[in-house]
C-alpha cells in the first residue's frame, strides 16, 4: 500500500489551520497521526476521512408551531408575535 504521507505543515494547508492546531487536533480531537522519531506523518486518506466524518449537515428543515402544514418558527431577528 503506496499511500501518501502528509507532514504537519501539509495538513495544516489541506485544512486551512495553523500548524499548532493540527497538533491541538492530534492531542485533543484524535486527529490520525504517526510519530516518526519527532515528527508527525499523516495518511492523507485517514486524515481527509477524519475531516469528513465530522463535517455536519447544517441544511435542515425549519421548526414548526404544530404539525404538518404549519408556520416555520420566526427566525433570529423576525416577528416574535408582538406588536
Amino acid at each position: 500500500m503506496n499511500e501518501p504521507f502528509l507532514t504537519a505543515s501539509e495538513v495544516a494547508h489541506l485544512l486551512k489551520v495553523n500548524v499548532e492546531t493540527v497538533y491541538t487536533l492530534i492531542r485533543t480531537a484524535g486527529l490520525p497521526a504517526a510519530k516518526v522519531g519527532s515528527q508527525w506523518r499523516f495518511v492523507e486518506r485517514e486524515a481527509r476521512h477524519w475531516v469528513h466524518a465530522r463535517t455536519q449537515d447544517t441544511r435542515r428543515p425549519p421548526l414548526t408551531r404544530g404539525g404538518p402544514g404549519s408556520a416555520p418558527l420566526p427566525q433570529e431577528g423576525g416577528s416574535h408575535g408582538r406588536a
